[in-house]
């Protein structure tokens, strides 16, 4: 089965594309250079594992039951990796977030607040 000519529109697009991404944002820093110097790396494993917290609902309506939480996404700063305290984006300022725990057949809603920068800090893009 031969090429359509929508088989060559995607591929031409994709090449575009990939022409136009640096190259350290194309390869990631495995290919383009790691910013710690290898001695420096921590052995991994090493922390141990912390159970995010359970989100409470901030109140539930007394009419239907629905659970109503409110989750902040904010950056926060947090230590990953033992003795290296890293710049995150995240929820409640908990890294991965907290832990909503529902009941099956329980209505819930969740309302996210944006608190997030309009322009990324470092890499400079507008979402």
């Amino acid at each position: 089965m031969g090429m359509t000519r929508r088989d060559v529109m995607k591929i031409s697009v994709l090449s575009g594309a990939a022409v136009g991404l640096p190259v350290s944002h194309a390869l990631g820093d495995s290919v383009s250079g790691n910013r710690i110097a290898e001695s420096r790396l921590p052995k991994p494993f090493t922390k141990l594992f912390t159970r995010p917290e359970v989100a409470v609902p901030v109140r539930t309506d007394p009419l239907t039951g629905t659970q109503i939480y409110r989750i902040e996404m904010r950056p926060f700063r947090a230590e990953i990796v033992p003795g290296l305290v890293t710049d995150l984006w995240g929820y409640n300022g908990v890294y991965p977030g907290p832990t909503i725990v529902v009941d099956r057949n329980t209505p819930t809603r969740v309302r996210q607040i944006n608190n997030l920068p309009r322009v990324h800090p470092t890499l400079g893009f507008t979402p």
